[in-house]
């Protein structure tokens, strides 16, 4: 029973690691990775401004017709 738990906990310690990784480590390998790292990376920047952008234009607009 202890070595089952210390498998477990070894692998539950251990495992998590192997999925860890820098974001850019694999940039600059092609053309194609930089351009989507680019492209998810405006994506995602832009994303809380259009939002925000959006509901005050919604606001804006229903001040307007009222």
């Amino acid at each position: 029973m202890k070595k089952n738990s210390l498998l477990v906990a070894v692998l539950v310690v251990l495992l998590p690691m192997s999925t860890w990784a820098c974001a850019m480590c694999q940039a600059g390998a092609t053309k194609e990775n930089v351009a989507a790292w680019e492209g998810i990376t405006l994506f995602l920047a832009l994303m809380p401004l259009v939002s925000v952008g959006s509901i005050f234009y919604w606001i804006y607009a229903k001040s307007k017709k009222g």
